[in-house]
């Protein structure tokens, strides 16, 4: 059953959803597609169901249309990560510390998707959530890729988000075959990383600091 909330990310709309049979409460990712992109889409449906992982938004089950693949995954109740900081940023006071613990967290789990050889491709805010419980979850694997180590992809343009990108990466004139290894998902984190400090830098010594 599908209750009226939704929100329309990069690649499809996100509701929520339960369960008649038990009452618990889903996410439903509904991704359109056509013939020629239909690989592509469902390929995010093959790596979710080979993840299992606390960093890891558990897939629940899926469904696949004619038209349309329908993603159900756990319910991750929570904040984003910048917007989960900002918050604290203005209860509480913390310190590099707790930035330390989240990072850690998010390497465990990028950590667990590069032993089994999948790529992520678009660490960033929005897809890193905090839950009431103060644990990570890696969401949103529209971009994700497998890799083979010895036979590096290429994609042009690169796959991601431009602020979080590697620059040599994402250079018109460089070889875009760079976005496809691990250090692509580890730029991201650094990138991650400092924002997030940032914030605890700007609240403690109150003064602004410029968009990296």
């Amino acid at each position: 059953m599908m209750i009226p909330f939704s929100l329309r990310g990069r690649f499809g709309v996100i509701r929520e959803c339960r369960e008649n049979a038990t009452g618990n409460l889903f996410l439903a990712k509904i991704v359109p597609y056509e013939a020629d992109n239909k690989q592509a889409v469902l390929q995010e449906y093959d790596i979710l169901k080979s993840l299992h992982h606390d960093r890891i938004m558990a897939l629940h089950e899926a469904y696949v249309t004619p038209r349309y693949l329908v993603l159900i995954s756990e319910y991750c109740s929570g904040k984003e990560l910048l917007y989960n900081f900002c918050l604290l940023s203005l209860r509480f006071r913390y310190s590099e510390d707790d930035v330390v613990t989240y990072i850690v967290q998010v390497l465990q789990g990028l950590d667990y998707l590069h032993t089994r050889r999948i790529l992520h491709l678009d660490i960033k805010p929005e897809n890193i959530i905090v839950t009431h419980m103060n644990i990570i979850k890696i969401i949103d694997f529209g971009s994700s890729q497998t890799y083979n180590p010895l036979f590096l992809k290429q994609f042009s343009p690169p796959i991601g988000t431009l602020e979080y990108m590697c620059k040599t990466c994402s250079a018109p004139l460089v070889s875009s075959f760079l976005c496809c290894c691990t250090a692509a998902n580890l730029f991201s984190v650094v990138v991650l990383s400092l924002k997030t400090v940032s914030i605890f830098v700007t609240k403690a010594f109150n003064f602004k600091t410029k968009t990296i």
